[in-house]
Formats: C-alpha cells, structure tokens, sequence
C-alpha cells in the first residue's frame, strides 16, 4: 500500500496512481552475469584460468589470460608449498627416531614411475651407491625439504609437446631433429619405440647429439659377439693350462728320474769308494790304527764322551781287548773278512 496525503491548503488531492512492473527475467540473467565478472575480477580467477572456454579464440590469447589469472593467485600455491614443507621437515625430524633397522622404501619420481631406495641406520655413509640401488643413512648428517610449485609433470609433457608441433608446421626442414623428442612426449602405445626409430633414421648429427657414444646401450648383436669371443678366449685359456700341466707333469716326471739316478750313482760311488778303501789299505794297518787309537784313549785322563769324572773316579770303565786276527790264526779261530772289520 501507498500512503499520502489527500489534502493540503488548495483542498483536496487526488489519490496517486502506480502502473503495474511486469517481472523481466532477462534483466535477472544480467545482473547475475555481471555479479559473476564482478566475482572474478575480485579474486583475479577468470574463466580461462579455470579452463572453461572465454572470449579469446587464439591459444596464446587463452595462455595469457590463464597467466594472469596464476599471478593474481599465485599466494595460493605458494601457502600450500609452505604447508608441505613444514610437513616434509616434521617427517624428517622423525624418521631417524622411526625407522632403527636396514628396510627399502617405495618411491615416484617426477614422471610418477615407481621406485625403490633403501634406509640402513647402521651404515657409515650418509648415501651410498650399491648394486641393489640408492642406500641413504637418516643419522649421518642433517636434510633438508624443498618443495616446488608448477605444472605437473603431464602437463608439462602436454606442453612440450605442442610446442614441439608448432616448430616442426613453423620450420619444416627442422623436423628430422625434433621429430625424435615429440615421439617422446607423446601418450600413445609404443611412443618409446617410435622415437628409437625416429633417432635411427635421423641425420648422423642429431643422432650423436640425442644418444651419444658414452651412454649407447649394446645391442643383440654386439652382446652375442662379446660373448662369442668370450668363449674364445675361455677355450685358449683352458688348451694353455692343459698343455701348462702336461708340461708340469713330465718336468716333475723327469725330476724324480733325476733324483733317482742320483740315488744311484751316489750309491755306485759309495761302493767305488769302499771297494777303493779295501785294495788302499791291508788289514794290518787298519789293526795298528785301531790299537793306537784304543792306546790313546786309555792314556787320556779326561772322560770319554757322555762321561761324568766323578762316575769314571767311583766306578772305572774296565775295557776287554780282543784279540788280532794274528792271534786268532795261531788260536785255530777264522780271521774277520774286511767287511767285517769295517762294521
């Protein structure tokens, strides 16, 4: 309802009238479009920041304003870094405390490729390389956590990849050199492949420069190879040590029919000696050394060896001579032949 005043000084006033307002939804649909550029340019997040389609038609126009949008949002990310590095240092701080024996970690590399690293509290180094892979001792020394903020590893694969297209449509003569990094960033089945192949058909430049010399992996062919000549060379080894024991042994075959003819010849040169001995000397000169040596020795106030004085003063050594062959003789006994004489 409307209140006025139905009369003033003149007399009096005629009611007002209102004409009725239709409601116009087109009007609504305005003002909400209007409250919705409002809201964006107020947090600087536009409908290109989102990925939704806006005004702009060409790429570099939606990239710009995508852009912009990032730095006027750029607090965001930056808050959640800080948040994840506090996070990472508090984990940090604990593992040492956690982890007390040897164990391996699964991890994700910057292309979300998984992988294994081991943790040992009981090695020496703080990070060792090993056959079985990384080795990181949490004890030994001090870490740190560094968090960066940006595009994803997908999305930077996306990107590289358009940017590598629009070079090979902008310089033509250009693609036998990109074309092997495009294949690589490729999301399709057997895109590894594909650039392998492409780098063999590339100029001979490009493929020294993509896979050098120093990091070229062998191929089937090369490995058979080696190993053929490794077997070679196994084989040679194996003949010289078998014709290097054949040697050993009939040097150590000749060695003891050497020693063997010493044996002998020293034993033929003994009897030589003896037999030389017998026809040198006559019985009769070895009894007379034999007496005047038992002379001596009766004559000697020292002891004989292994004799003690004070056993040779209590109990005398009494010594029994036996007769000469002469005497024998003239006794009707047998005198001793040489050799027996010598025993």
């Amino acid at each position: 309802w409307l209140p006025y005043n139905d009369m003033d000084e003149m007399g009096a006033i005629p009611a007002p009238q209102r004409a009725p307002v239709a409601v116009n939804l087109a009007n609504h649909a305005a003002g909400a479009e209007q409250a919705l550029r409002d809201i964006q340019a107020s947090i600087g997040m536009y409908q290109a920041s989102l990925g939704a389609p806006s005004n702009e038609t060409s790429g570099v126009a939606i990239n710009e304003r995508k852009a912009q949008g990032e730095a006027s949002t750029a607090n965001f990310p930056a808050n959640m870094a800080a948040s994840i590095t506090q996070v990472g240092r508090l984990i940090g701080q604990m593992v040492p405390k956690l982890i007390d024996t040897r164990r391996q970690l699964r991890i994700l590399g910057i292309d979300s490729q998984p992988g294994q690293i081991s943790i040992d509290p009981n090695q020496t180094q703080a990070v060792a390389e090993t056959p079985q892979g990384l080795v990181i001792n949490p004890n030994v020394g001090k870490y740190d956590v560094r968090v960066t903020v940006g595009a994803s590893f997908a999305t930077q694969r996306t990107q590289a990849q358009q940017q590598f297209t629009e070079l090979m449509r902008a310089a033509p003569n250009l693609m036998p050199a990109v074309a092997p990094l495009w294949a690589q960033t490729l999301d399709i089945q057997n895109s590894d492949k594909l650039a392998e192949v492409l780098i063999a058909v590339a100029p001979p430049e490009v493929r020294a420069v993509l896979k050098p010399k120093d990091s070229k992996e062998p191929s089937t062919a090369e490995l058979s190879a080696k190993v053929e000549q490794m077997n070679q060379a196994l084989e040679q080894a194996m003949a010289v040590a078998k014709e290097a024991e054949q040697d050993l042994d009939e040097c150590q075959a000749k060695l003891a029919e050497a020693e063997d003819k010493n044996v002998i010849a020293a034993y033929e040169a003994e009897t030589k000696r003896l037999v030389g001995l017998k026809d040198a000397i006559n019985p009769a000169q070895v009894q007379q050394l034999v007496v005047q040596t038992i002379e001596q020795m009766l004559s000697n106030q020292s002891p004989l060896p292994g004799e003690e004085p004070e056993e040779m003063a209590e109990q005398p050594e009494t010594y029994e001579m036996q007769p000469f062959p002469a005497q024998m003789e003239e006794a009707g006994e047998p005198a001793p032949t040489f050799e027996q004489e010598m025993q």
